[in-house]
């Protein structure tokens, strides 16, 4: 019987002196402040957000893309890229000031041809982007 005892005391210690060196490994002891990972879904067919039309590949677009206009917490419409906007009186008309200093990921400086070429690119027939007549409708010439 004390054997026994003996043994499942041996084994318990053994199973925690594993446990704990198991678990002390998975922290990072460096401090790392470059970025952050998350983790979104599976995925996503497309990174293209002119052909995008999935939850999972939405989620990440949004992490990657920050568009002229954005919604904020109260579903007002806010400056994102832009600095200003106006809109005509006729509602036709938007005119956007673009923020200082965008660049793209490698230093290239972003300006508003990219933003238009984006919006021609969208309402391209020949891409058929699957939510391409939200925009159609909206836009002119």
């Amino acid at each position: 019987m004390k054997t026994k005892r003996l043994i499942a005391a041996i084994l318990a210690v053994v199973m925690c002196l594993s446990a704990m060196a198991l678990l002390s490994s998975c922290g990072n002891s460096k401090k790392d402040d470059a970025g952050i990972t998350v983790q979104i879904g599976p995925n996503p067919e497309t990174l293209d957000p002119a052909l995008n039309n999935a939850v999972d590949g939405g989620n990440m677009l949004i992490t990657l893309y920050e568009t002229l206009l954005i919604i904020d917490e109260d579903n007002k419409v806010q400056p994102g890229q832009a600095e200003k906007y106006t809109v005509s009186d006729d509602g036709l008309t938007w005119t956007f000031t673009m923020r200082d200093g965008l660049k793209w990921s490698d230093g290239t400086e972003l300006n508003a041809k990219d933003f238009e070429y984006t919006f021609k690119r969208l309402t391209n027939t020949e891409l058929a982007a699957p939510y391409a007549e939200t925009v159609i409708g909206m836009v002119e010439g």
